[in-house]
């Protein structure tokens, strides 16, 4: 009795085995397709990736020059302002020496005529 339970117990195993292993995934043309798409799929993530490096880069470098660019329209504005003042400083200069011009040319004539 042992034996035969026994027998039909590994009978059991052996068939249980023989069907496991028989069910492993054939390689079907649906397989291999998603197989290449799965590979597409992670080479254009790989090329997205670097292109989106390469982009982070460029626009690092354009707030770069943005900024170098903005300091230098402030540099050329503080030049700007200040040779407008030298030069209101200058026609202050030049109406005051055009004055005492003036006053020096009368004084001139005064002396000339005594």
């Amino acid at each position: 009795m042992k034996t035969k339970i026994t027998t039909v117990l590994l009978l059991n195993i052996f068939v249980i085995i023989m069907l496991t292993s028989g069910c492993q995934e054939n390689t079907t043309p649906n397989n291999k397709r998603a197989r290449l798409v799965g590979n597409q799929n992670l080479e254009l993530r790989k090329q997205l990736a670097a292109q989106v490096k390469k982009h982070r880069a460029e626009l690092a470098d354009c707030e770069a020059r943005v900024i170098k660019h903005d300091r230098a329209n402030q540099q050329l504005g503080s030049n700007t302002l200040n040779t407008l003042m030298e030069s209101a400083d200058l026609s202050k200069k030049n109406e005051v020496l055009t004055a005492e011009n003036k006053q020096l040319k009368e004084k001139i004539k005064e002396l000339s005529s005594q």
